[in-house]
């Protein structure tokens, strides 16, 4: 994969993160969670925690190596992952899901990093590696979209938007 390419989606990937991320710090501690377990409503709506929390987890879970088996790092466990709606016990507080994000946004970078022309084309969800990207910069945009709505309702201002990640992609290899 072209260098330049891989600064451009490094630069989006560290945007979109960076935006969830602000929105996670904006957020009051009564808009957050109720701290009660977590159950989903009729609209299928469990909280601005689940929001942030469900999004790091899809991240990590995309930019894992395939070599590798997938687990999220403690006290997160794979019940996302499984059709029947399990949630944890209690919310996820902000600074496991900060945490969460900046483990992401690590292996987006390591496999940016490691990603040559010959691996390019296969990764997850049938996808390649730019286009695996793209479709995570989507999710992450379109959960911090939701989050800023939000914030907007309820407290009346959210953060700006971020244009581009301030994290430069720094290239160690000669991929």
């Amino acid at each position: 994969m072209d260098t330049e390419l891989k600064k451009i989606l490094w630069s989006q990937i560290c945007a979109s993160i960076e935006t969830m991320e602000n929105a996670v710090r904006a957020c009051p501690v009564e808009v957050w969670s109720n701290s009660q377990k977590p159950e989903w409503n009729p609209r299928g709506i469990v909280g601005f925690w689940y929001l942030a929390w469900h999004t790091a987890f899809w991240l990590d879970f995309y930019m894992t190596d395939l070599k590798v088996e997938f687990a999220p790092p403690e006290p997160l466990d794979l019940r996302e992952m499984g059709s029947g709606g399990l949630l944890p016990d209690l919310p996820y507080d902000k600074d496991v899901v900060l945490s969460y994000l900046a483990i992401g946004r690590g292996k987006a970078h390591v496999l940016l990093e490691s990603t040559t022309d010959q691996m390019a084309p296969s990764r997850r969800k049938g996808l390649g590696i730019a286009e695996l990207f793209i479709y995570n910069i989507r999710h992450i945009q379109h959960h911090s979209a939701q989050m800023n709505l939000i914030l907007r309702q309820k407290v009346g201002s959210a953060p700006d938007w971020v244009s581009k990640g301030k994290a430069p992609f720094l290239q160690t290899n000669n991929s």
